[in-house]
């Protein structure tokens, strides 16, 4: 995965390459939500919630991904050359270092059922 990570928000504003998100919004219209950062979704199932607010986003959802990069893993995966695991290479838990990097950027403890 070459081209594909999390970024920041100043990155994300700054960086052609990375596409904005969306969002229609309370009046009906359709905004960049990393540029209106004060409106939030019109949607019920994240209604009042920005994506472009966190300074850099939640593993979940977050990550970055070109499609070159994406269609490599899904050649590989089909191969049988992928494997997933819940550990990085040198064995820690990939939750923890989640957690230190998220602590590392906001200065707080992560609430562990927060989801970021």
């Amino acid at each position: 995965m070459t081209g594909s990570g999390f970024y920041t928000r100043p990155r994300w504003l700054t960086d052609e390459h990375i596409a904005h998100p969306y969002m229609k919004v309370a009046d009906g219209g359709v905004v960049d939500a990393l540029r209106n950062l004060d409106k939030g979704s019109r949607n019920p199932y994240v209604l009042g919630k920005n994506p472009g607010r966190a300074f850099i986003d939640a593993p979940g959802d977050g990550a970055f991904a070109t499609a070159p990069d994406l269609a490599r893993f899904a050649r590989a995966q089909r191969a049988g050359g992928v494997i997933l695991t819940n550990r990085d290479v040198d064995g820690g838990s990939l939750v923890d270092i989640i957690r230190q990097e998220m602590k590392a950027v906001t200065g707080a403890e992560p609430d562990p059922g927060s989801g970021g």
